[in-house]
């Protein structure tokens, strides 16, 4: 019998996550991805009689998805203006780990849904050079 490898932990920064919409060519990778839990909401039924419960399955539900990045004048000033319009358009988040030689490792988790907000920049000039950044907010269709 051979060894089981040890477990290698992840580093959250080895991550790219990339969104795929038809209408808007969204380059490059965004720098943080929140949300896309499963959840089910299941119910406990009580039958009369003092009997035991009986636990009923709900519907899988995804929650939301929204992808952050700095705010790059150059790449998103250009498509803000249509992503403006797209609110309720289909769209692909695909989020793959990347080894150290920014290869992909093992396939990719892809989330289909529709573009439901858009998180414009904020500015603050008081702030110590604090970043600004755009995000995206996708409702996800169950699978």
């Amino acid at each position: 019998m051979s060894p089981t490898p040890a477990a290698k932990p992840i580093q959250q920064h080895t991550f790219r996550a990339t969104v795929a919409m038809a209408g808007v060519n969204i380059e490059g990778s965004f720098d943080k991805f929140d949300g896309g839990d499963l959840k089910a909401e299941s119910k406990a039924y009580r039958p009369g009689g003092m009997e035991s419960s009986i636990v009923l399955p709900a519907p899988q539900t995804t929650e939301a998805i929204t992808v952050t990045r700095f705010f790059d004048a150059g790449r998103d000033l250009e498509i803000l203006p249509t992503l403006r319009t797209m609110i309720n358009q289909p769209a692909t988040i695909t989020v793959e780990v990347l080894g150290p030689n920014k290869t992909k490792i093992g396939k990719a988790i892809s989330y289909t849904g529709n573009l439901s907000g858009i998180v414009m920049p904020k500015f603050d000039s008081t702030s110590d050079g604090a970043v600004a950044e755009i995000g995206l907010t996708f409702t996800i269709a169950d699978q």
